[in-house]
């Protein structure tokens, strides 16, 4: 039934006694248009300028992307959760993208200080060429992979470049995908963004996807109200 609300107790956390403590997480109907977008893929401005969820797709367009992958269910290979707490967390891009930075500032500093010439220069720096394509690649292809994963659960049809939609779009215009997406799966009139939550949206709220929900009950038993 549109705008109907499950909540679901979950002992994921604890209190200072160690016993399992419980947050209410609350799924909400985004109001999403059936078989369509909710707008257009270059409506960024639909939003505020500074809306949280545009800062992240702009800046840190990985969190963005984790977030909506977080909205849909999947984990990090794109693959459909069999609980909540192995879908893709924000905490594991953003982690990771530190490890990277440092890798990156210590190995750029040993060749600054080493100072080589010419090709010894190109050969040195072809690992790290090397591992930020290969990143690149994983990262354009989850934004490929998460855009036909919303067009099939919401029944989206390809509007444009039949056949290739979703690459082409991801590949070209990838902030715009993002945020399109984005604002697909969340109500953003309803519903304040946030830009270091799992789903982009206040931490009890959930969005409640057209198929069934997938709800974590191996370390406790879910009951809805």
């Amino acid at each position: 039934t549109k705008g109907e609300v499950f909540a679901t107790r979950m002992g994921d956390i604890y209190d200072e006694t160690g016993n399992p403590a419980f947050r209410t997480r609350t799924f909400k109907d985004m109001d999403a248009p059936p078989s369509r977008w909710r707008d257009e893929i270059f409506d960024c401005f639909n939003l505020d300028l500074f809306h949280p969820f545009n800062m992240n797709a702009v800046f840190c367009p990985h969190v963005a992307l984790a977030q909506v992958m977080a909205r849909v269910q999947t984990t990090n290979t794109g693959d459909p959760v069999v609980a909540l707490k192995s879908r893709t967390s924000i905490c594991t891009y953003v982690w990771f993208m530190l490890f990277l930075i440092i890798v990156h500032t210590t190995y750029f500093s040993y060749l600054f200080v080493a100072e080589p010439r010419g090709d010894a220069f190109l050969i040195a720096t072809m690992p790290l060429i090397g591992l930020d394509v290969l990143l690149l690649c994983y990262f354009i292809s989850m934004v490929i992979h998460t855009r036909r994963e919303l067009r099939t659960e919401y029944d989206i049809p390809e509007l444009r470049c039949r056949g290739c939609e979703d690459c082409c779009l991801s590949l070209f215009c990838t902030c715009c995908t993002i945020t399109q997406m984005g604002r697909h799966t969340a109500d953003y009139e309803v519903y304040r963004g946030y830009c270091c939550t799992e789903t982009g949206l206040a931490s009890h709220i959930e969005v409640k996807l057209p198929s069934e929900f997938i709800v974590d009950d191996e370390s406790t038993r879910a009951d809805f109200v």
